[in-house]
């Protein structure tokens, strides 16, 4: 059984059947998973990373925009810069300008789509670029 602290850890990552993280790539330690022992300290084995909580303002600002940015063919790799910005940061004024803007834009762009003022196909075309 998985404890919901490894659920809310922005390490965790699972595998097919197992369970595992940044901290234990080959697999998250039983008495972790069970919630016997916690994992807001370091502990032996663990490659240096703890439990950190993806349930941030942020970070779940960061989550609602993510579906835009990939419509949007946001390169992954970029992506994931802001994903860590949003996860390192604990308040959006924290951030670098650049993923301010990147946020807000995004959200602004979430918000017309849900309303239907726009069609992301508009959206796309009227962004199109072509190649020189």
């Amino acid at each position: 059984m998985i404890t919901s602290m490894c659920k809310k850890c922005l390490n965790f990552r699972s595998t097919g059947i197992i369970l595992a993280c940044d901290a234990f790539p080959d697999g998250i330690p039983l008495r972790i998973l069970r919630g016997d022992e916690g994992h807001v300290h370091s502990i032996k084995g663990d490659n240096g990373y703890i439990f950190r909580d993806r349930s941030t303002e942020l970070y779940k600002r960061f989550v609602k925009i993510t579906p835009v940015l990939r419509a949007l063919d946001v390169r992954e790799s970029d992506m994931i810069k802001l994903r860590i910005a949003c996860t390192i940061n604990r308040d959006f004024s924290d951030l670098p300008e650049h993923d301010k803007r990147a946020i807000l834009a995004a959200e602004k762009i979430a918000e017309k789509l849900a309303s239907g003022e726009v069609k992301l196909q508009d959206l796309l075309d009227q962004t199109e670029t072509t190649s020189v």
